[in-house]
C-alpha cells in the first residue's frame, strides 16, 4: 500500500512539474510558491571592504574633480570652432592642449606634425533673386570623395520643402532643377528628390538630429548629390520661404580634398627609479603606461563640428594629469593628446608608426632615440550619456563582424580586474566602473550598443597591449553631428566617470602587481603600402602607364558595413604629391620638370594598413567644380595589368594604379525589383555592347544579404572620347550573386513604349535601335521609370521577333501588357507632379517587367538550347545513317559519308529553325560541333593508342599475352554487328523507323512548356487576429528598408501598413542586454521583490534591471493588431514621439515601476532618458499571436542559432514551396517597447510590415482584398501571410515551368511500343539459329542481348531525329500559309528534350523483353549467371565455367603459369602470387595438369592470404578437360576471404577469356614452352 502511495505522490510531483513549464506560465507558478510560502530573497552577506588611508587620500583627490573643470575645458574646445583637422579649431584646439599640458608641469612636453587629408569646406553660400540675401551655408562631408562642389556659376532653382522627402510630400511641386530643403532625420531620402532632378539638398534641424541620421546623409559611393546645412536664424529664414514656395535662388559651393597638417602632443611624469621588490628585478621605470585621448571634433558637417562629446576624453585625460602631477607615479606615464583621431585613427598610427612597432622589420627602421616601448596603452573615448566608465579591449574599428578574441581578452582582462578592484576601495558602495573586457555572464558586446572605433585597436593591431576607458551602453546622440554643443553634455554624469578612471588610474600607477608576469605576446600585424598612380597616355608610352597623377585622392575601405564608427571614418585617404607630370625644360610650364621631380609625382604612402586583407586601392582624379574626371580603369589596360586590389604582403608593398579620364553617372534606386534588395553586381557596356576599353564603377559589394540599412546607389564612369573629349554613353547593368539582370539601363527610345512597333517591322536595325544609345555623364533621374522602360522596349522588340518564327509565351505577354499600362500610366502621373503615384506604377511596372525579362532572353536561348541538344544526336544519327545507308568498308569513305548526312542535316535545320536567325552568328554553332567532334574523335584515338601501348609494354614485360575482353569493347562489337543486321531487313527497319518518326511527331504536336507565375499557398491551422497581410522573411531576417518603401508605394492609400524593428545582439546567437535605470522616485512598495540579486552586476535595490531586446512599433500599431487593449494604464505611442516607451508590467515591478507611474516615471537607457507611458500587461501581450501564428516579440536568437544560420545560405527560389519554420521568441518580460524610429536610429533591423484595414477607391473598407495582394505578389518574391474568412494563408510567388498535354500522349506511346515489341520479338524468333551461332562463338548472353538493345538505339536515334525535322519543316509550311490559327509553335528545348527522351524511352522499354529472351535463348539449359558454391570451412572447392579442349589444355595452362608469375612481388594489381608451380601427372592414361600457388588478395591490409590449385583434369569424353578449383584459405577474416575472392576469380576468367583470342602459332608456342617447362628444361618466354 505505501509503494502504490509513493508512486502515486510521485507521478502527482512529475505532472506538475511538468504542466508548471508546459501549461502554466513558469513566472506565475513562481510567484505563486512565493506568496505561498512568504519565501524572501537571500542576499549573500558581503564582507566589509577594508579602505586604507592611501584609500581615502586617493578619493579625495578624484572628488576633486569638479564638474566646472570640465566644463570649462569642453566650452574651451567647443568654442573654437570645427576641430577637424584643416579648420582654425584644429590648430586652435591643439595649442590648447599644448598650453594645458605645460600649464600642468608635465615633463617633455613634445610636439610631432604629421598630415592627414580630409575635405574642407571652401565657403557655400544660398542668394536670393530679387533680394540678393545671402545666406551662408555649409557642405556636408563627402560621399565617398564626391564632395557638394558646385560648379563655379553655381546652380539656380525654385527653393521648395519637400519635409522628409517622402513622395507623397513631394506630390505637386516642380521638383525637377529645385533646391530641396528637407529635415536631417529622413534616413536616406533626401536621395527621393534627387532621383526626381532636384539640384541641391539643404538640411535643417527640426528637432530629431542624432548620429544614426547623420551617419545615413553620406554614402560610401561617389554619387553626385550636392548637399547642404543650414543654421539658426537662417535656417527659420530659408524654411519659411521654401514653404511658401515661389522664391528663386542660386547655390555656390566648393569643398577640395586637401592635405593639412595635424598634431600628436606628447609628455611625460617619470616614475620612481627605485626597484619595485626587495629582490631587485624590476625597477619601477621599466614600465610605461600611455594615457592618451583625441582633441579633434567631428561632424558629418565638417565646418559646424563644435564636438562637446568629444571633447569630454580630453577633458577627462587633463583632469587625470593634474591628478598624477599632484601625486607622482611610480611607473612611467606618458600622456599622448592625438589629433585626427576622427580620419581613420590617423593621430594614433602617425604615433605608433614613428614610436613603437613589435615588427622587427619596422623596428629596425625606428631610431633608437624615437623608439617608445611602453606596456600599456589606455585611450579615453568617453561620452556623457552615463555616468559609468568601462574598460574595453575591443571596438569595432578593426573588428567589423563583432568578434571576440579570446586571446586578447586572456591578456587584459587582469587590468579589468584590477580597475574593479581599485574602485571597490576607492568607492566600496558605488559601482563606477563595468568590466567590459571578459564581463561575467556577458559580452563586451552587450555595453556597445553601435560601432565604435577606438585608438586602442590601432594599439592592439601592431602587436602592443592597449585597453580603451569608454562610456558603456551609449548610443552617443549628437556625435558625428553639427549639433553636439555643450548643452547637452550631463556634466555630473561626465564628472562621476572621470572620478572613477582618476581614481584606479591613481592607484594603477603605485601598484607592483598592476602588471603581471605574461608569456602572452600579440603579433604585429600591420603592414605599409606605397605606390604611383598613372595615367596611360598612348602618345607618352604606348605600352606602359607613365604619366603620374598630381593630387589624386587615393583610397580605401575599412572593412565593414559602416562608413563611419561613432565618427571614426572608415574611408581612408591619402593624397598623391604634385608636381609636374612630363620630363622636360621647366620654361614650358608647370607640367614639365626634372626626372627626379616627375618621379616623385603621383606618389602616395600609407604608413600603416588598418586591417590585414586585401584592399581596393580607388584613386580619384577631381577639377574644381568638384567633378570626377579621373577614375581607376578596370578595363584589360588597367586593373587587368596593375590590380587594384592589394593583398597582405610584405611588411612594405608596392604598388601602381591605372586611372582614366572620365566622367561620372549616379545611379539610384539600385533594388532588386523581385525580391527588395539591393543590388550588389554591376556590368558597363558601351553603345555597341561590348565592354569599353576604359571603365569604372564604384558600388558596394554583397549588400543583397545584408540586413538593415544599405546604400541604394552606385556609379559608373565612363570613358572620354579621345577626339570631342566628351564622355561616351554607358549602358548599366546590375544584379546580385543569385539572380540574373535585374537593373538595366540603356536608354531604350521612348517612342518605341508609346507606340510600339509591328512583329513584321522588326528587323536588325529595329532590334538595334531597341538597344538603346546608354546614358550620358550625369544623374539619371527617374532610375525605376527609365529601367522599367528600357526593360519593356528591349522585351518588346525581343518577343516581336520571336513572334516571327511563331514563339509566343502568353503569360509573358500578360506581364509585358499590364507593365506598360504601368508605364503609361507613370508618365501621366509624372507630368501632373503626383509622385508618390509616378512612382508606385513606376516601381509596378518595373516588377512585372523584370519578373519577364529574363524569361524573354531565355525563351530565345531555350529554342538554341532546343536545336544545340538536337545536334548532339545529329553525331550518332549521322554514324547510324551511313552505316545503313552506305556502309563503306573503306575509313576514308565512311567519314566522308558521315560528314556528309551531318551537313545535310545541318542545312535543313539552318533553314527551317529559328535558332539560326535568333543567333547572332549561327555558323558558329556548326563549327562548335564540329570542332566538339573532332576532338571527341582525337580524345578517342589518344586513349585507344594509350591502352593499345600499355599492353604491348605489359606483354613484353610479363611474357603474357594481352587482349581487351570487357564488356565496353564486347557491347561496341554486338553494336556493330547489330547495325548489319538491320542492313539485312531494310523493309522492316525502314517501317519500324516510320513508325517511331511519327512518334516523335505525335509527342512533339502534343506536348507544350506552359510558364506562369506561381502562387505557393501554404495554408495554417490558426485563426488570424485581423484581416490583412504580414510581411517578413521566412528566417527572420532583417528586411531591408526597400521591402517598406515598395509596400508603401502598392498599398498607401488603400490600407494602413505598419512595419516592427527589434534591436538585438549584433550577433546572431549571442544574448543582448540593455540596462536601464529607474530615476524617478519609487511610488510603491516592491513587496518581496524589494532586494533581489542580479548576477550580471551585483546586488541592486529594485532600480536597474535589463532587457534582451527591444520591440520597435510605430503609433499606428493598434490600427491593425489592437495592441492597446493590452494595456493596463497608460497610452500608446502617438506620431513623432521618440522618448517614450511601454514596459511590460512585470518588468516594470522588477525597477519599482507601477501601473499608476504611467506617464509619470522615468528610465534611463542607453544614455537617453525615456519616459513610461504606458504599462502592458505581459501575459496577455505574451499571448498575442500575429498572423504567423508568432509572437511580436523578437526572436530569440539564442535559442534558435541554428535555424537561423542554417537559413542564412537558402535559395529562396528553392524553398519558396516549404512550409514556414516556427521559431521561439522572446518572453514578454524581457522587451521593452520603444517607438520603431528610435529603434531604427540606433541600428535596429526592419523585422515585418503588417497590412491592413484594405479600402477601395472610394474610401470604403474593402471586404475582398486577397486579389490586390495577389497583384502585388504577382511582381515581387516575398512571403506574405494572409489572413482572410479566418483563415491564414502563406503566399509566395515564383515563375514555374512545367510541360502540358502528356495524358494525350498515352495511346500513341503504347501503340509505338507495342509495334516495336512486336517487331523485336519477331525478330528474335526469327533469328534463332543466328542467336546459337553468337553463342557458339562466344557471344555471353548479355552481350546478345546488347545486339537487340544496339538495334533498339538506332531506331531511337532515327525516330528521334527524322520526328522532330518533319516536325518543324511541316509545321513552318503551315504556320507561313496562315494554317496553325491560334497555335503556337512549339520550339523549346524542355519540349525538344522530353518528346526526345520519351520516344526512346519508350523504344528501349519495348526491347527489354525481347533482349532477355534472346539472352535465355542464348545458354537454354543451364543458369546465365554463375553462383559460387559456399565454401567448407577453410577449403573452397568448385568447377570453374570453363571447358578446354585437350588440344589446347598444354598450351593454357603454360599461359597461365605466365599470368600468375607476372603478379609476383612488385606488381600493382588485384592479387599477388608467389610459389607459382607447374606441374602434370597421369590420370587413367591422360595427363592432368595443375598450377600451384600462394595468393595474397587486395586490398593487402585486411591479410587475406590462400592456396591456390588450379587442376585440368580430363572428362574422357571428346578430349575435353574441366577445370577444378581448389582454394585453401591461410589468413584473414572468412567474410572477406569470400568476399574478395570474387576479384581473384573474375581475373582468372577474364584470362581464360584471353586465351580464346590468342593467334594459333602463339597458342602452339605456348604448347611448346609448356613440354619444355615438365620435363625441367630452360625456356625463352614467348613475345
Amino acid at each position: 500500500m505505501l509503494r502504490k502511495l509513493g508512486t502515486l505522490i510521485l507521478w502527482v510531483i512529475a505532472i506538475f512539474m511538468l504542466s508548471s513549464v508546459t501549461v502554466f506560465n513558469p513566472g506565475q507558478v513562481t510567484d505563486w510558491f512565493v506568496r505561498l510560502f512568504n519565501i524572501r530573497p537571500s542576499v549573500p552577506e558581503l564582507k566589509p571592504v577594508v579602505i586604507s588611508e592611501r584609500d581615502r587620500q586617493l578619493r579625495a583627490v578624484a572628488e576633486s574633480v569638479s564638474e566646472a573643470d570640465l566644463r570649462e575645458t569642453v566650452t574651451t574646445l567647443t568654442s573654437m570652432g570645427s576641430r577637424v583637422p584643416g579648420y582654425p579649431g584644429h590648430r586652435a584646439a591643439f595649442e590648447y592642449v599644448k598650453g594645458q599640458f605645460e600649464a600642468i608641469g608635465l615633463e617633455d612636453v613634445t610636439v610631432e606634425t604629421f598630415e592627414v587629408t580630409v575635405p574642407v569646406d571652401k565657403g557655400a553660400s544660398l542668394t536670393v533673386a530679387g533680394s540678393g540675401e545671402e545666406i551662408k551655408l555649409h557642405c556636408l562631408w563627402p560621399n565617398h570623395v564626391q564632395t557638394p562642389s558646385l560648379p563655379g556659376e553655381g546652380v539656380t532653382g525654385s527653393l521648395l520643402y519637400v519635409g522628409r522627402g517622402s513622395f507623397e510630400e513631394m506630390n505637386g511641386k516642380p521638383i525637377e532643377g529645385s533646391v530641396a530643403m528637407m529635415e536631417f532625420d529622413c534616413d536616406q531620402s533626401f536621395l527621393n528628390p534627387r532621383m526626381l532632378g532636384a539640384e541641391a539638398i539643404i538640411f535643417y534641424d527640426s528637432g530629431s538630429v542624432s548620429q544614426g541620421q547623420a551617419l545615413a546623409k553620406f554614402l560610401q559611393v561617389p554619387v553626385d548629390v550636392p548637399r547642404f546645412w543650414v543654421e539658426g536664424d537662417d535656417a527659420g529664414r530659408l524654411l519659411s520661404m521654401a514653404k511658401e514656395g515661389g522664391s528663386t535662388v542660386t547655390l555656390a559651393a566648393r569643398m577640395d580634398w586637401e592635405k593639412v597638417p595635424a598634431w600628436n602632443i606628447s609628455a611625460r611624469l617619470s616614475g620612481d627609479s627605485s626597484f619595485i621588490t626587495e629582490r631587485q628585478e624590476r625597477r619601477w621605470t621599466d614600465e610605461t603606461i600611455v594615457l592618451s585621448s583625441f582633441y579633434d571634433a567631428i561632424s558629418v558637417v565638417p565646418a559646424v563640428a563644435p564636438g562637446a562629446e568629444n571633447a569630454t576624453g580630453m577633458a577627462a585625460l587633463l583632469e587625470v594629469a593634474k591628478a598624477m602631477k599632484a601625486n607622482p607615479p611610480k611607473y612611467n606615464v606618458m600622456f599622448l593628446a592625438n589629433g585626427a583621431h576622427f580620419q581613420g585613427l590617423a593621430g594614433v598610427n602617425d604615433f605608433l608608426f614613428r614610436h613603437s612597432r613589435e615588427s622587427e622589420h619596422f623596428r629596425e627602421l625606428i631610431p633608437d632615440e624615437e623608439k617608445i616601448d611602453f606596456r600599456l596603452f589606455i585611450g579615453f573615448d568617453l561620452s556623457s550619456e552615463i555616468d559609468q566608465v568601462a574598460s574595453f579591449s575591443h571596438g569595432t574599428y578593426y573588428n567589423p563582424n563583432w568578434a571576440t578574441n579570446n586571446y586578447e581578452n586572456n591578456l587584459l582582462a587582469p587590468y579589468a580586474d584590477k580597475f574593479d578592484d581599485y574602485l571597490e576601495k576607492i568607492y566600496p558602495d558605488e559601482i563606477r566602473h563595468v568590466d567590459a573586457v571578459a564581463p561575467p555572464k556577458r559580452t563586451w558586446k552587450n555595453y556597445m550598443p553601435i560601432r565604435l572605433g577606438f585608438d586602442s585597436e590601432a594599439v592592439k593591431f601592431v602587436g602592443k597591449e592597449g585597453i580603451t576607458l569608454a562610456t558603456p551602453s551609449s548610443v552617443r546622440q549628437y556625435v558625428d553631428t553639427p549639433v553636439d554643443r555643450v548643452e547637452f553634455v550631463n556634466f555630473a554624469n561626465l564628472r562621476r566617470q572621470v572620478q572613477a578612471s582618476t581614481g584606479m588610474l591613481l592607484k594603477a600607477i603605485e601598484d607592483p602587481e598592476f602588471f603581471r608576469v605574461s608569456k602572452l605576446k600579440l603579433q604585429d600585424l600591420g603592414h605599409s603600402l606605397a605606390g604611383r598612380i598613372l595615367w596611360f597616355e598612348r602618345d607618352v608610352d604606348f605600352a606602359i602607364p607613365r604619366v603620374p597623377v598630381p593630387g589624386a585622392i587615393v583610397t580605401y575601405q575599412q572593412p565593414g558595413p559602416v562608413a563611419s564608427c561613432g565618427g571614426v571614418r572608415t574611408l581612408i585617404v591619402d593624397k598623391t604629391v604634385e608636381g609636374p607630370r612630363y620630363v622636360g625644360d621647366t620654361s614650358r610650364g608647370p607640367l614639365f620638370g626634372t626626372r627626379d621631380q616627375v618621379e616623385a609625382t603621383g606618389r602616395f604612402h600609407f604608413d600603416i594598413m588598418r586591417n590585414r586583407f586585401a584592399n581596393q586601392i580607388q584613386a580619384y582624379e577631381l577639377d574644381d567644380d568638384g567633378r570626377i574626371i579621373s577614375a581607376p580603369d578596370l578595363g584589360n589596360e588597367g586593373d587587368g595589368k596593375f590590380p587594384t586590389t592589394q593583398g597582405y604582403g610584405w611588411w612594405e608593398n608596392e604598388m601602381m594604379e591605372v586611372l582614366f579620364k572620365c566622367r561620372s553617372i549616379s545611379v539610384f534606386e539600385i533594388i532588386d525589383s523581385s525580391y527588395l534588395s539591393a543590388l550588389d553586381f554591376m556590368t558597363v557596356l558601351n553603345a555597341g555592347d561590348t565592354q569599353p576599353l576604359e571603365f569604372g564603377h564604384c558600388y558596394l559589394l554583397n549588400q543583397s544579404v545584408k540586413e538593415g540599412s544599405v546604400t541604394r546607389a552606385a556609379v559608373a564612369f565612363s570613358a572620354l572620347d579621345p577626339i570631342t573629349k566628351e564622355a561616351e554613353p554607358l549602358k548599366i547593368l546590375m544584379s546580385t550573386g543569385l539572380f540574373g539582370v535585374k537593373y538595366l539601363l540603356i536608354n531604350a527610345p521612348d517612342e518605341l513604349l508609346v507606340n510600339p512597333v509591328d512583329k513584321w517591322d522588326v528587323d536588325d536595325k529595329m532590334l538595334e535601335r531597341s538597344r538603346g544609345t546608354g546614358y550620358n555623364a550625369g544623374v539619371i533621374a527617374y532610375p525605376s521609370f527609365q529601367a522599367a522602360k528600357d526593360m519593356w522596349v528591349i522585351d518588346d522588340i525581343r518577343m516581336k521577333q520571336l513572334e516571327q518564327y511563331g514563339i509566343k509565351n502568353s503569360r509573358l505577354t500578360k506581364l509585358h501588357d499590364a507593365a506598360r499600362e504601368s508605364l503609361l500610366e507613370a508618365r501621366e502621373l509624372l507630368a501632373a507632379q503626383d509622385y508618390e503615384g509616378f512612382i508606385a506604377a513606376s516601381r509596378q511596372a518595373w516588377g512585372l517587367e523584370a519578373r519577364g525579362y529574363p524569361e524573354v532572353m531565355s525563351t530565345a536561348n531555350d529554342t538554341v538550347r532546343g536545336i544545340i541538344f538536337y545536334f548532339m544526336l545529329l553525331l550518332p544519327f549521322s554514324f547510324f545513317a551511313e552505316r545503313l545507308l552506305f556502309g563503306f568498308p573503306d575509313i576514308t569513305r565512311r567519314i566522308v559519308g558521315f560528314a556528309g548526312i551531318f551537313v545535310l542535316f545541318f542545312l535543313i535545320l539552318r533553314f527551317v529553325h529559328p535558332a539560326f536567325q535568333l543567333s547572332g552568328s549561327p555558323y558558329i554553332i556548326f563549327l562548335a560541333f564540329v570542332i566538339m567532334a573532332l576532338g571527341g574523335i582525337a580524345m578517342f584515338i589518344v586513349i585507344s593508342k594509350f591502352g593499345q601501348e600499355v599492353r604491348k609494354m605489359k606483354q613484353a614485360s610479363s611474357g603474357t599475352y594481352e587482349a581487351d575482353v570487357g564488356r565496353l569493347s564486347a557491347t561496341t562489337a554486338a553494336i556493330i554487328l547489330g547495325i548489319s543486321n538491320l542492313r539485312k531487313r531494310p523493309l522492316r527497319t525502314v517501317l519500324t523507323a516510320a513508325t517511331l518518326t511519327l512518334l516523335t511527331f505525335t509527342t512533339l504536336s502534343f506536348t507544350s512548356v506552359q510558364t506562369s507565375i506561381k502562387f505557393y499557398r501554404l495554408p495554417r491551422d490558426n485563426a488570424p487576429d485581423y484581416d490583412g497581410g504580414l510581411v517578413r522573411d521566412r528566417s527572420w531576417r532583417g528586411m531591408q528598408e526597400s521591402v517598406l518603401n515598395y509596400l508603401t508605394s502598392a498599398f498607401k492609400g488603400r490600407a494602413s501598413i505598419v512595419p516592427r524593428a527589434w534591436y538585438l545582439s549584433q550577433v546572431r546567437g549571442e544574448r543582448a542586454y540593455v540596462n536601464f535605470t529607474r530615476l524617478t522616485e519609487q511610488t510603491a512598495n516592491l513587496g518581496t521583490r524589494d532586494t533581489y540579486v542580479d548576477f550580471d552586476v551585483g546586488i541592486t535595490t529594485g532600480k536597474d534591471s535589463f532587457v534582451n531586446g527591444l520591440l520597435g512599433l510605430t503609433a499606428n500599431e493598434p490600427e491593425i493588431t489592437n495592441v492597446d487593449k493590452f494595456l493596463m494604464s497608460g497610452r500608446w505611442f502617438e506620431p513623432g514621439e521618440v522618448d517614450a516607451c511601454i514596459l511590460p508590467n512585470d518588468l516594470a515591478e522588477l525597477v519599482g515601476i507601477f501601473p499608476e507611474d504611467a506617464g509619470t516615471a522615468k528610465i534611463e537607457m542607453l544614455g537617453r532618458v525615456f519616459r513610461v507611458i504606458g504599462i502592458v500587461d505581459s501575459e496577455n501581450f505574451n499571448k498575442y499571436k500575429d498572423l504567423d501564428d508568432e509572437k511580436l516579440t523578437p526572436v530569440d536568437t539564442v535559442k534558435e542559432k541554428d535555424d537561423l544560420a542554417d537559413a542564412q545560405d537558402q535559395d529562396p527560389r528553392v524553398v519558396a514551396a516549404a512550409p514556414i519554420e516556427t521559431f521561439t521568441h522572446l518572453e514578454s518580460t524581457n522587451v521593452m517597447i520603444v517607438p520603431y524610429d528610435f529603434v531604427r536610429d540606433i541600428g535596429g533591423t526592419l523585422n515585418s510590415v503588417a497590412i491592413s484595414n484594405f479600402r477601395d477607391d472610394a474610401g470604403q473598407p474593402k471586404a475582398n482584398f486577397v486579389p490586390d495582394i495577389e497583384d502585388f505578389m504577382t511582381r515581387v518574391s516575398l512571403t506574405m501571410f494572409v489572413g482572410y474568412n479566418g483563415q491564414v494563408t502563406v503566399y509566395s510567388s515564383i515563375g514555374s515551368t512545367s510541360l502540358s498535354g502528356l495524358g494525350a500522349l498515352f495511346i500513341p506511346i503504347l501503340i509505338a511500343a507495342l509495334i516495336v515489341l512486336n517487331t523485336m520479338m519477331g525478330a528474335v524468333y526469327e533469328r534463332f539459329n543466328e542467336i546459337g551461332i553468337y553463342s557458339a562463338v562466344g557471344l555471353a548472353p548479355n552481350h546478345i542481348a546488347a545486339l537487340f538493345m544496339a538495334e533498339a538505339a538506332v531506331f531511337a536515334t532515327l525516330g528521334a531525329v527524322f520526328g522532330y525535322l518533319i516536325g518543324q519543316v511541316l509545321v513552318l509550311v503551315l504556320y507561313e500559309r496562315g494554317l496553325l490559327g491560334a497555335l503556337e509553335l512549339n520550339y523549346s528545348s524542355l519540349s525538344a528534350i522530353s518528346a526526345t527522351l520519351i520516344v526512346m524511352a519508350t523504344v528501349f522499354l519495348s526491347t527489354l523483353y525481347p533482349a532477355k529472351k534472346a539472352g535465355d535463348m542464348a545458354v537454354p539449359d543451364v543458369t546465365r549467371k554463375w553462383e559460387f558454391p559456399d565454401p567448407e570451412g577453410d577449403r573452397w572447392f568448385f568447377d570453374f565455367p570453363f571447358t578446354v579442349g585437350g588440344a589446347e589444355i598444354l598450351g593454357m595452362y603454360t599461359y597461365l603459369t605466365r599470368v600468375f608469375e607476372s603478379y609476383g612481388e612488385g606488381s600493382v594489381g588485384d592479387f599477388v602470387a608467389d610459389h607459382v608451380r607447374f606441374t602434370s601427372s597421369d590420370l587413367e592414361g591422360n595427363p592432368q595438369y595443375e598450377i600451384n600457388l600462394t595468393a595474397w588478395l587486395a586490398p593487402y591490409d585486411l591479410g587475406i592470404s590462400q592456396e591456390v590449385e588450379l587442376k585440368a583434369i580430363p572428362t574422357g569424353e571428346f578430349g575435353i578437360y574441366r577445370i577444378e578449383v581448389v582454394i585453401n584459405r591461410l589468413s584473414g577474416d572468412v567474410a572477406s576471404w569470400k568476399r574478395i575472392n570474387r576479384g581473384f576469380l573474375n581475373v582468372l576468367r577474364k584470362r581464360f577469356l584471353v586465351w580464346r583470342t590468342i593467334p594459333p602459332e602463339l597458342k602452339h608456342q605456348y604448347a611448346n614452352e609448356g613440354q619444355q617447362i615438365l620435363h625441367g628444361e630452360a625456356v625463352e618466354t614467348p613475345a
